[in-house]
């Protein structure tokens, strides 16, 4: 029984000493206990450099704790602070509430850090592991003016399946500091708020508003003989706009409701114009119309920055108004009309595929390309059976209020 009790002593007194050498410290951020690493020199003074480094998936920060930081030819301050899940998360990684939560964590840390250690607040770098240094690089355009310069940690990853660094991967941190070298502190002022409009707003729970022009291109097998009761040819008319009214769910997916519009302008044509004892007579034609496309959908976008390629299905109707006729008349017999006029509202179908540039904060170049789908058309209108074809818009996209 001794020997049991006295092993227990030995290992919490080892834990212990361990747990001490290492600094391990939590605060509370955004609700949620997180917990961060702080390595201090042997001979610590004040005034020192920080250095965060961002850990990624392959190892561990308490792996990067044991390091040889002592060899740093500039002594430094290393903070190690821990992701959740040992992940860290960036607003285009889908998951903007996490990536917000970090980005608030990080700040939290930092200035917890300087005040705890009398650190150098003109002095401080961020390193990323991975994909950790696209964090470092959102922070940096957030908070303007906390950190000195950010750079990234490139490894090979066999090693860090071994947990082994190299001791000489501690000295190619040196080179951040030489090459930055601090600066007064009472010139880089610490921001606690990202500027209005430098950074990009989120899509998440928001609504985006797209418009967009384009051409429409009938389907040459849809088309029929050509109706010689209105005149029209729907395939003759190419030009389409609309508007796009998005519901973000996520980063990645949302489902929208759109409408569109082909105008078939009024057109008159005088057939014979001819004077006899019936005065003046003359005959003619005339037709015009409208096409409305209204549909429904799913939007799923893949994330790359700036760029946001996605995929789009959808469905509703498109609402099909033609009209045209002959009237003939004399001056003194008054003018007799036979108009025909032809109204649908067919099934549609839709998939397509895009991508949206975004050159501002709340706005977006967006392109796109879809190809449409319908029930047929019985009666024909429009000299068409079916409303099938492709479509090629372009336009502006707009982040709109949450």
């Amino acid at each position: 029984m001794k020997k049991i009790i006295v092993l227990i002593a030995i290992f919490y007194a080892v834990n212990n000493s361990y747990i001490a050498a290492q600094r391990i410290f939590t605060l509370q951020s955004d609700s949620i206990r997180r917990s961060y690493l702080v390595n201090v020199p042997k001979d610590k003074t004040d005034h020192l450099p920080l250095i965060i480094i961002l850990h990624d998936n392959y190892i561990r920060p308490l792996a990067l704790d044991n390091l040889p930081w002592h060899r740093l030819r500039q002594p430094a301050v290393i903070l190690l602070p821990i992701g959740l899940l040992h992940r860290w998360y960036c607003s285009s990684s889908g998951d903007s509430v996490r990536a917000d939560q970090d980005q608030k964590f990080l700040r939290q840390v930092i200035l917890q850090t300087q005040h705890t250690f009398n650190t150098d607040p003109s002095s401080v770098f961020i390193i990323g592991m991975g994909e950790a240094h696209c964090v470092a690089e959102e922070f940096v355009k957030r908070y303007p003016g906390i950190v000195r310069a950010v750079t990234r940690w490139n490894y090979r990853k066999e090693q860090m399946r071994n947990q082994y660094i190299t001791s000489g991967s501690v000295h190619t941190l040196d080179s951040i500091i030489q090459r930055n070298p601090p600066q007064a502190a009472s010139t880089i002022p610490v921001s606690t708020a990202p500027p209005a409009n430098k950074h990009p707003k989120l899509y998440k729970q928001h609504v985006s508003l797209g418009i967009t022009l384009g051409r429409w291109q009938q389907a040459e097998r849809s088309r029929t003989e050509f109706d010689d009761e209105t005149f029209i040819d729907i395939a003759k008319h190419h030009f389409i706009f609309g508007f796009t009214i998005d519901y973000n769910f996520t980063e990645k997916i949302s489902t929208y409701a759109d409408v569109h519009c082909i105008l078939i302008p009024k057109e008159k044509t005088i057939h014979s114009i001819t004077i006899g004892p019936g005065g003046v007579q003359a005959s003619g034609s005339g037709h015009g119309g409208i096409v409305i496309p209204y549909a429904a959908g799913i939007r799923y976008a893949f994330l790359f920055g700036s760029l946001r390629p996605f995929i789009t299905a959808a469905a509703g109707y498109t609402y099909i108004h033609v009209e045209g006729g002959t009237g003939s008349g004399s001056s003194q017999g008054g003018i007799k009309k036979d108009i025909v006029r032809k109204i649908e509202n067919i099934f549609t179908y839709h998939i397509g595929t895009g991508v949206d540039y975004r050159f501002s904060p709340g706005t977006s170049l967006r392109f796109s390309a879809s190809y449409t789908l319908s029930n047929k058309i019985d009666p024909p209108a429009g000299s068409i059976n079916y409303y099938q074809g492709a479509s090629i818009l372009a336009g502006l996209a707009f982040i709109l209020a949450k």
